[in-house]
């Protein structure tokens, strides 16, 4: 059962950390820029380095190692593209990123409490992916405003 839930819960925390929301908030030039969208975008990487904390926290305490996570090199294609398309990709990321913790927290032989910790995640990233969906439609309406004008 610790095995499994060491497996799980290393594999939940490196997705976490190597998500491409938090790919372009530390690394790409938005990162810096001022806008409630960016605002957006580093509060759910904040979420999700502090749930990846607490999953590192879980599987230390079941006598695991929890890896660092790396960025996939695909995302390195994203640094000039306009924002609007980044959200759009961020929605696609997001929504197989909770297709992933879906299948983890419903893994069999888990322990309670990685069982717990793996469904938070996974509504915890449904919900930041109805917060980019918002993001997109804000973003749309607010450019079809400018174009009224």
């Amino acid at each position: 059962m610790a095995a499994v839930s060491v497996a799980a819960l290393d594999r939940v925390q490196q997705l976490l950390r190597s998500s491409f929301v938090r790919y372009l908030a530390q690394t790409s030039r938005l990162a810096a820029a001022e806008d409630q969208t960016l605002t957006t975008l580093h509060d759910i990487a904040d979420d999700q380095q502090d749930m990846a904390d607490r999953l590192a926290e879980q599987l230390r305490g079941l006598d695991g190692m929890p890896g660092a996570g790396a960025y996939p090199m695909a995302f390195t294609d994203s640094h000039d593209l306009a924002l609007g398309y980044l959200l759009q990709r961020a929605v696609k990321r997001q929504r197989e990123d909770a297709a992933a913790l879906r299948a983890e927290a419903e893994r069999p032989g888990l322990t309670r409490t990685a069982k717990m910790l793996l469904e938070e995640a996974h509504g915890m990233t449904l919900g930041h992916l109805q917060v980019l969906e918002s993001e997109i439609q804000s973003s749309s309406a607010a450019a079809a405003s400018r174009a009224r004008q």
